[in-house]
Parts: structure tokens; C-alpha cells; sequence
């Protein structure tokens, strides 16, 4: 008799918890793959950015590519894990990279938004090399762009060394979620303005709990593995090396 009571109480709930429930919860949000070739002239960044779970009405996500020097790299982190800079519904408090702007800590270098491959074409999700989870993205830099991005950042020292020109350098990427101001390429049907749960105040992810505040705006915040510096040759001639 206890048996069957439990059984039929477990059938009851389980309905009105899903119900609760519209979206599952975000199990991943993470880089699968990074490289950085040069091609010619250009540097070039591919991605591949994995989120599964949270809303399924977001089909786009937009990422930001940002520069910083690499002796910078604390302050950078430091000001992105502030909680008074990660509250995308305070209208009135700037967020983590409007500070990171006005420190001149950080140089844009470009921003995309990326759609995951349609589940009802194989052949495009396997040319992509991606699950229906995943947003590839693909950056050019020219190498001309990259070194005068790495010349507006404060500190860059040049020197007359024959081989060795400035400060070396670092790649951040963010993936701000689809509701908050930094989202602005993600279209309507992509899922812009659809809420998002963001990452926890220590860039753990957020467990779904009802009424959670979800209040961050990063679902990612990377710094690549990739320290860049910039050369000199004997004829004079810039070029941006890769370690």
C-alpha cells in the first residue's frame, strides 16, 4: 500500500515540475576548438562555441574578439569577475566591458553573430564539423589591423630592437547572452532579446533553480591560448608573430 501511494505521488509531481520548467537547464557553455592560422597577410580565428541547454529559441549567439596586453591580463579578469559590473538589469551601473572600454584596457577587433547548423541538413552540419549545438565562428584579422589595434592600447611601448617591436598581446573572447545590451547582431528570429541565464558571479555555470536570478551577461568569457607579439625585420617591415 505504501508502495503505490509513493508511485502515484512521484506521477503527480513530475508533470508540474516540468511544467515549471520551460527550458533545460545550461549543462555546457564552452570553446570545443580554437585555431589561429596565418593565410597570406591575415591572421584567421576559428571557433566553435557549444552551448546545450538553456533557451531553445536561440539560434544565433554573437561573439566578440577584444585585444588586451598581456601584462594587462589581471586587471582584465579582475574588472570581468566584479558582481557590481555583471548585473545586466541595472540600467544604471555600467556593465564589465563598458568599464574595460573607458580603462582603454581593451581594443575591439571584430564582433559576428554565428547561426548552429540546421538539424534537418546533415551535410551542412558536417561540413561544419559541428552538432546542432554548436555556433562556428571565423574572424580575419590582416596583420596591418592587428598591430595598429595593439598600438591604441596604452602601454604598447615600440623600441628600435631589430627583432622585437612592443609589448606581446592577447585574444579575449565573450559571448554575451541573447537578452542583454551587448547582444546587438543577434536578430529577432535568431532569439535576440530572449532571455538567457548567463554564468555565475565566479563563471560557474548557474544550476536552474525557479526564481534564480540569472543576472550576468557573460555565457562566455575566454582568454585564448595565444600570446602575440610583433616583429621587426632588418628591411623595417611589421609582422605579428604567434606563440
Amino acid at each position: 500500500m505504501f508502495r503505490g501511494t509513493a508511485f502515484l505521488l512521484v506521477l503527480n509531481i513530475l508533470p508540474a515540475a516540468a511544467w515549471a520548467q520551460r527550458d533545460p537547464p545550461l549543462y555546457e557553455s564552452c570553446l570545443t576548438s580554437t585555431a589561429l592560422v596565418h593565410r597570406d597577410q591575415d591572421l584567421v580565428l576559428e571557433l566553435r562555441y557549444r552551448k546545450y541547454g538553456g533557451p531553445r529559441e536561440h539560434k544565433e549567439h554573437q561573439m566578440y574578439v577584444l585585444a588586451f596586453l598581456k601584462k594587462d591580463e589581471g586587471k582584465v579578469l579582475q574588472i570581468a569577475m566584479n558582481p557590481k559590473y555583471l548585473d545586466k538589469h541595472n540600467k544604471d551601473a555600467p556593465l564589465f566591458l563598458d568599464v574595460l572600454r573607458e580603462q582603454k584596457l581593451v581594443v575591439e577587433l571584430d564582433s559576428k553573430t554565428a547561426r548552429k547548423p540546421d538539424p534537418d541538413r546533415p551535410r551542412e552540419a558536417g561540413r561544419l564539423g559541428a552538432d546542432e549545438h554548436s555556433f562556428p565562428f571565423e574572424f580575419k584579422f590582416p596583420e596591418n589591423q592587428l598591430i595598429e589595434a595593439a598600438r591604441r592600447l596604452p602601454g604598447f611601448a615600440g623600441g628600435d630592437a631589430p627583432f622585437r617591436h612592443g609589448e606581446d598581446f592577447g585574444l579575449l573572447v565573450f559571448v554575451p547572452g541573447n537578452d542583454c545590451k551587448y547582444a546587438t547582431k543577434v536578430t529577432a528570429e535568431g532569439g535576440q532579446g530572449a532571455g538567457d541565464y548567463g554564468v555565475a558571479f565566479d563563471h560557474r555555470l548557474e544550476s536552474y533553480s525557479p526564481g534564480g536570478t540569472f543576472r550576468t551577461p557573460i555565457l562566455l568569457l575566454k582568454v585564448l591560448p595565444y600570446d602575440l607579439h610583433v616583429n621587426k625585420s632588418g628591411n623595417d617591415k611589421l609582422s605579428v608573430h604567434v606563440n
